[in-house]
This record gives C-alpha cells, sequence and structure tokens, in this order.
C-alpha cells in the first residue's frame, strides 16, 4: 500500500468511527433516555426540564442541559466527520516525474525573492515541510543543512518550502543556522501547484514531499512523505546515480 492509498483509508476510517459514533449515541438516546420516565440527573440545580412526545407513546421529560450536551457532542462529531470528508476528497496524486516543474516566486527568510529560473543550470531539491521549529522539520532542515556540503559538490541546491511566514523562517533558520533559503507560500499557491497541501479548511500546511529537479527544469524524482530523517542522504545517493549515469 502507498503512503496516498494509506491516507485515503485512514481517511475512510475516520469516517466511519465518526458514524458510528453517532449511531452508538442515538442508540444511547433511544435506550437510556427516550424509553425511560426517569430524568437524568444534572449536576446544574437550575437546569430546567422539558417535554416531549416519546416515540414510544406518552410525554416524557428530559433535562435541557444533557439535551444541550448531547447536541454538542452531536456537532463535534459532524465537524470531525466533515474535516475526514475535505481531507479525503482533496487528496491528489503528486506530481510526476518527467514533468516540468511549475515555476514559483516567492521571498526567503531575508525578504529576497527567489523563482524556479534562478536555478537554471543547476540540481535543486525543493522541498516541502509542514511546519517551523517543529521536531520532524528541524530534523529534516539540520540533514540538509549538514549535507550541503556534499549536495553542492553534486552542482546541487536546496530550498525549504513551507506556508508560514517570513519572521516564523527568519527565527528557524536562524535557530538552527540553516544556511539555504527557506521560502515563505504564505497564499499556498505554490503547495498547491506542486500538490503538496493539506487543506482542512481552518488550518493548512505543506505535505513533507520532495521534488529533485534537473538543470533543464523537469522533475527526475519525487518523494513524497520524505523520511525527514533520511529525506537528504536519500537524495545524495539519487544524484550521485544520476551523475553516474550520465558520465556513462
Amino acid at each position: 500500500m502507498n503512503v496516498t492509498e494509506f491516507d485515503r483509508v485512514h481517511a475512510k476510517s475516520i469516517i466511519l468511527k465518526s458514524i458510528m459514533a453517532w449511531i452508538g449515541y442515538v442508540r444511547y438516546l433511544l435506550k437510556h433516555r427516550l424509553a425511560t420516565d426517569e430524568l437524568v440527573s444534572c449536576s446544574l440545580a437550575s437546569c430546567p426540564d422539558f417535554t416531549y412526545d416519546s416515540i414510544f407513546g406518552g410525554r416524557k421529560r428530559c433535562c435541557a442541559m444533557n439535551g444541550m450536551l448531547g447536541g454538542l457532542f452531536i456537532v463535534m462529531v459532524v465537524i470531525a466527520a466533515g474535516i475526514a470528508v475535505r481531507f479525503y476528497y482533496s487528496r491528489r496524486e503528486p506530481l510526476q516525474p518527467g514533468q516540468q516543474a511549475p515555476d514559483f516566486r516567492l521571498p526567503d527568510q531575508h525578504g529576497h525573492i527567489h523563482t524556479l529560473t534562478d536555478f537554471k543550470g543547476k540540481w535543486l531539491a525543493l522541498y516541502f515541510y509542514p511546519k517551523d521549529d517543529t521536531p520532524g522539520c528541524t530534523r529534516q532542515a539540520c540533514a540538509f543543512r549538514d549535507d550541503l556540503g556534499k549536495l553542492k559538490a553534486l552542482s546541487a541546491e536546496v530550498i525549504g518550502v513551507s506556508v508560514d511566514t517570513i519572521q516564523s523562517h527568519a527565527g528557524f533558520a536562524s535557530k538552527f543556522d540553516l544556511p539555504f533559503p527557506l521560502l515563505a507560500d504564505a497564499t499556498c499557491e505554490t503547495a498547491v501547484r506542486y500538490q503538496s497541501l493539506i487543506n482542512l479548511g481552518v488550518v493548512k500546511f505543506a505535505r513533507r514531499n520532495t521534488f529533485l529537479i534537473d538543470p533543464t527544469g523537469k522533475i527526475v524524482k519525487v518523494y513524497v512523505a520524505a523520511s525527514a530523517r533520511h529525506n537528504s542522504s536519500e537524495v545524495i545517493s539519487d544524484l550521485e546515480q544520476l551523475h553516474a549515469n550520465h558520465s556513462n
């Protein structure tokens, strides 16, 4: 099972669990509240009662506070299911090797603008990551930092991209002495072009995808859900192989 299939199965599991939770709650209401004359206890003495027509006949009583809590639970389940559905249907396959890499025009941590054409004639490791100064993203960035000499020896440059702000990038780069550009994709447009955006509505962040781009601007390798620990060494290994194949 590849990463995309795993994410879809996981999203389906979330949707199914949300539906089952809602069904379970409705069954609980039918069994323990609507079918009994007993008033469910409430922690607030001032909580008013109300009556309703039971599906089993007759008039029943219920605590208003329990009704509100039940409604809140259902709202939370619906929201969780909605997020899962949005995540599932927003899944798109990443760009494939052989495709022309989409251009970009983004500022780095110093406010300098970078475009894809700036790297024409060089190899480029363009890596998208979710969030500045988080454990996995820090590990990945520091690995690229430590391997930068090896990458440059292979005529390759490194660029990180996330949807964080320039200020966030500046703090992150300064804290860990990151010598390569971190591009601020504040509008998420570049992440969308590279099909590397997770959009949950109010929350958006980049997927951990890395694209190895050749000197002509074509994608030669895609690392989907890249390993934070091993991504840099994987890029170096593939570059060495590509150079060896070109020499032959």
